[in-house]
């Protein structure tokens, strides 16, 4: 899984500051954190937040956005659509802290803008850091149930007991669980959105990584633990590796 990150912040000089300092860390953790959007628009961070139906996510947000939206605003409208995000917010006044408490918002830190280029580096790969460590552990501590449809009716399936879903050309999809397969209508973008702990390993097929027993590279085949196996393309064999190796 990779952690989307979202930033809003009015001013394009301190903007390119963070998104400079996030990108280095990146080159070190590339396959644990994408960054979707980098943006002073906060019609544009609402719009791409909606449109992506971001999950799990980290958000830097600036207070102060001189717009009629503020970052608390926009703190709000990432709490009905991403419950369990992460926030933090970007400003010159300590009252930023008082103000997430009095509108009930979580936050996983504060920067200060006065802080010397040295110590938000630092600032930031900490909070990147913890942010990763929380949202794994939330993932981890969760029993997350697989929902679907079958005309009007609607069947959950504990995640654990996944294996892999294929996709076919008619929009038809079917789910191999341990004890189990189902056929429903959908596609593997929309699933992938839904239940990004999944993994992608050919065009056709999204994988549940946690009941991979065994990986041939060879052979490019990926074994669970009741022997059965799934093929993966050429093309997703580094993602493959990074997911395994990180």
């Amino acid at each position: 899984m990779s952690i989307s990150i979202y930033i809003c912040e009015d001013n394009p000089t301190y903007l390119t500051l963070i998104e400079s300092i996030i990108s280095d860390y990146l080159l070190f953790h590339e396959h644990r954190f994408n960054l979707a959007l980098v943006t002073s628009n906060p019609d544009e961070f609402i719009h791409t937040l909606k449109s992506t139906q971001a999950q799990n996510s980290l958000y830097f947000l600036d207070l102060e956005l001189n717009h009629k939206l503020t970052g608390l605003d926009l703190a709000k409208v990432i709490r009905q659509n991403d419950p369990e995000g992460k926030i933090v917010f970007i400003s010159n006044y300590d009252s930023v802290i008082t103000q997430s408490v009095h509108q009930h918002i979580e936050l996983l830190g504060f920067i200060d803008k006065s802080l010397s280029q040295t110590v938000l580096r630092a600032e930031i790969f900490k909070l990147m850091e913890l942010a990763e460590n929380r949202i794994y552990q939330q993932l981890q501590n969760k029993q997350q149930l697989f929902s679907f449809k079958v005309g009007t009716m609607l069947y959950n399936l504990n995640f654990s007991e996944i294996l892999f879903i294929k996709s076919a050309n008619n929009h038809q999809l079917t789910l191999q669980a341990k004890n189990s397969s189902h056929s429903f209508y959908g596609t593997l973008k929309e699933i992938l959105s839904q239940y990004p702990e999944l993994l992608r390993i050919s065009r056709t097929t999204l994988v549940n990584p946690l009941n991979i027993a065994q990986i041939d590279f060879s052979k490019r085949k990926l074994f669970f633990d009741n022997q059965i196996s799934c093929k993966f393309s050429i093309r997703y064999t580094q993602s493959i590796k990074k997911f395994f190796l990180k």
